[in-house]
């Protein structure tokens, strides 16, 4: 396996020439949702955040009327690693990859999965592409969200740590407090 390491200078380059937006990118699929479901999945996002029960079970009700909106189980995968109830987080992660394979986030939360075990962590480049450069794992997309950039790096930074690479780990922090 190569040895990933991060010129902070270079990361610099790359992250500043990302296309990146804070503004809201929905989809063609979070497009399905009414208007009044987009501002229930904006109420309740500080509970998911906190892993609360009712609004995993109302994310829940949401992937039941919209199964095929990714973000939606992103969210329910994300709650339920805040519950700490990672087997179903795990379920969900395996569903939304299979079912969205182009899908970022599902790529984060897979990885973001795998990061802390060492024998597991050793599939994350494979996973987020072999130079655990964004452009280079998504060299199609034409404008990123800033959580796109922040999830991704954030990833990055970890298996690094995780990896005994504090140096690299330290650069990459250092770049995402500096974001936009």
């Amino acid at each position: 396996m190569p040895q990933y390491s991060i010129d902070p200078t270079e990361l610099q380059s790359e992250i500043s020439a990302l296309p990146i937006t804070c503004n809201p990118l929905p989809s063609p699929a979070d497009k399905q949702l009414t208007q009044a479901d987009q501002c229930l999945v904006s109420e309740i996002f500080p509970q998911l955040i906190e892993g609360s029960s009712d609004a995993i079970r109302t994310l829940k009700g949401l992937i039941k009327r919209y199964p095929e909106v990714p973000s939606l189980k992103s969210h329910l995968c994300a709650a339920y690693q805040r519950a700490g109830r990672s087997r179903q987080s795990e379920k969900i992660v395996d569903l939304l990859r299979r079912e969205n394979p182009d899908y970022l986030f599902g790529h984060l939360n897979y990885a973001g999965s795998l990061v802390d075990n060492p024998k597991s962590r050793q599939r994350i480049p494979e996973i987020l592409g072999e130079t655990l450069r964004l452009r280079d794992f998504k060299p199609d997309v034409e404008l990123f969200h800033e959580s796109e950039v922040q999830g991704y790096y954030n990833i990055v930074a970890h298996f690094h740590l995780e990896e005994g690479r504090p140096d690299s780990a330290m650069a990459i922090c250092k770049q995402l407090l500096a974001f936009p």
